[in-house]
């Protein structure tokens, strides 16, 4: 449903928060502890979908080395390679998921927040992360 509407030029957000994680045990569905990551799941439906690009949202204008120290530096694109060998550097429960999401969809990504999004689109803001297929 989700290529159908794509492909009918309709813009489709998908893979919101939420729902119950479950598993399957002797035919029935049990509800189990575990977290459902919305930027991972954006990342394979972008991939199924072989989407030119993937958006990610977050809190903040783009990834940063360093983040919240006085030597911050603000990455506006980073190849793959780049980005694998930042991750330990990441935040993991705030913007390494994002990167890792980054590398998982395997295209172009830009991650960067609300506010300063049409100025990333524009190229002029957020981080890029060129991927193994672009």
């Amino acid at each position: 449903m989700i290529r159908r509407l794509v492909e009918n030029g309709a813009v489709a957000i998908a893979c919101g928060g939420g729902g119950i994680p479950v598993v399957r045990r002797g035919g029935r569905l049990s509800g189990v502890d575990a977290v459902i990551d919305k930027d991972r799941a954006s990342a394979l439906l972008a991939r199924g979908l072989r989407a030119e690009r993937l958006l990610v949202l977050t809190e903040v204008p783009a990834v940063y080395r360093n983040f919240g120290r006085s030597d911050e530096e603000e990455l506006r694109e980073l190849t793959t390679t780049e980005a694998e060998s930042l991750l330990p550097e990441l935040a993991e429960g705030s913007i390494r998921p994002k990167v890792e999401s980054a590398l998982a969809f395997g295209g172009e990504t830009l991650i960067t927040n609300f506010d300063a999004l049409e100025s990333a689109l524009a190229g002029h803001g957020g981080t890029r992360i060129r991927g193994r297929m672009g």
